[in-house]
């Protein structure tokens, strides 16, 4: 939007509409491009690794601490 243009959309809307293109982006990517379901599952694989690893550390740490008290 071209500056000093005011919008009549509150910032929510704009949000809601900003999820909507993005999903509709991936959904596309998704359709048409077999390299970009590739990456995104491999990315997916290394995030919810770094997630159980934060997870594993988290409760070790809560156990060590439980244990000084």
């Amino acid at each position: 939007m071209p500056q000093g243009v005011k919008s009549n959309l509150s910032d929510a809307e704009k949000y809601e509409k900003h999820l909507k293109r993005c999903i509709e982006y991936k959904k596309n990517k998704r359709l048409n491009d077999p390299e970009f379901v590739k990456k995104e599952r491999e990315y997916n694989k290394q995030y919810h690794a770094r997630l159980r690893e934060a997870g594993i550390k988290a409760r070790i740490e809560n156990k060590l601490a439980n244990e000084q008290k």
